[in-house]
Order: structure tokens, then C-alpha cells, then sequence
């Protein structure tokens, strides 16, 4: 990386970098032609780390879904809704993950159940072990442990300040 910069410095064409990230950025309708701009980058640093959060369940689930496909393609088809051809025939940056907050938190609801669901599937008795034992099912099974509250009414995504009270309050909950 250091080398790039270095070769962009020497070329002096960091003007011309910037301005051809900015005509993609516009393109793709990240950026406002008017308006106050803002100069920090946590804002967009946050919603970059958000959105690859969700980029990544997304992908782990498709993922699992291509591997079991090949080991049990019978099974899957007899398992997996139709729907799921849909939701996860493509890779999540080609889909667009909804922008609108509702949506989006719609979406990775739907993700998740979609996951505990598979997850209750590969670990019912009547499926093979081995098939469990596949890296994409191991994958699938620890993200959705760290990402996810375990299923109930709903599936509910784990936030750090959440887990944080939750730990509180049970550590309360049994002093009481």
C-alpha cells in the first residue's frame, strides 16, 4: 500500500485518483451534488462496517446453501423454500441489501430465522454427521452464535451495548 501512495505521490496523480473516485461514487449515487458535506469519516466508516456485517451473513448462508448443494442436492431442493432461490442465488453485493433502516433490519431478521432454520435442519438426527461436520455448516453455525440471539419469536441481531446490559442484568438476575 505504502508503495502505491508513494508511486501516486511521485506521479502527482492523487488529484486525478480522487477525482475518478468521486465521478464512481456520484454514479452510483453515494454522493450529493449539493448540500453541507461532512468532513469526518465515522459516519461513513460506520455504515461501511454495518453494511459488511450484513454483507457477511448474507454470504455465509449462500455459501453454506452452494456447499450442501453439491454434497446433497436432493436435499437441499427438498428442504430449502423457493423463496431462498431468490434470496440467495446471488452474492449480497449484487442483491442490494435495503438501505431504509426498516428494511434492512427486515432483511437480516429474515437472514437469520432463514439460518436457525437450516442450522435446526443439519442438526436434526435424521441428517448425516458428516454433512455437520462440512467447514461451510461449521461457519454458518459460528456466526450465527455470534451474530445472533438464539432463535425465538424472532430472530434479533447482537449489538455490543445490548450484550453488554444483557450480561448486567443476568449477573444481577443470579446474585438475587
Amino acid at each position: 500500500m505504502s508503495e502505491f501512495r508513494q508511486r501516486l505521490v511521485d506521479a502527482q496523480a492523487e488529484q486525478a485518483l480522487l477525482e475518478a473516485m468521486l465521478k464512481c461514487f456520484q454514479a452510483r449515487g453515494l454522493l450529493k451534488a449539493r448540500g453541507k458535506q461532512r468532513t469526518d469519516s465515522t459516519h461513513v466508516l460506520s455504515s461501511v462496517r454495518a453494511m459488511s456485517r450484513l454483507e457477511h451473513l448474507g454470504e455465509t448462508l449462500r455459501a453454506t446453501l452452494n456447499d450442501l448443494a453439491t454434497v446433497a442436492p436432493e436435499w437441499v431442493q427438498q428442504q430449502v423454500p423457493v423463496e431462498w432461490y431468490d434470496r440467495y442465488g446471488t452474492r449480497c453485493e449484487e442483491y442490494r441489501i435495503p438501505n431504509r433502516t426498516q428494511e434492512r433490519e427486515a432483511w437480516v431478521t429474515t437472514v437469520g430465522a432463514d439460518g436457525f432454520y437450516l442450522l435446526d435442519l443439519l442438526y436434526a438426527e435424521a441428517t448425516p454427521e458428516a454433512w455437520r461436520q462440512r467447514a461451510a455448516v461449521q461457519l454458518l453455525r459460528q456466526m450465527w452464535l455470534q451474530q445472533y440471539y438464539a432463535p425465538c419469536v424472532f430472530s434479533q441481531l447482537r449489538h455490543p451495548i445490548l450484550t453488554e446490559l444483557r450480561q448486567v442484568i443476568l449477573t444481577q438476575l443470579r446474585q438475587v
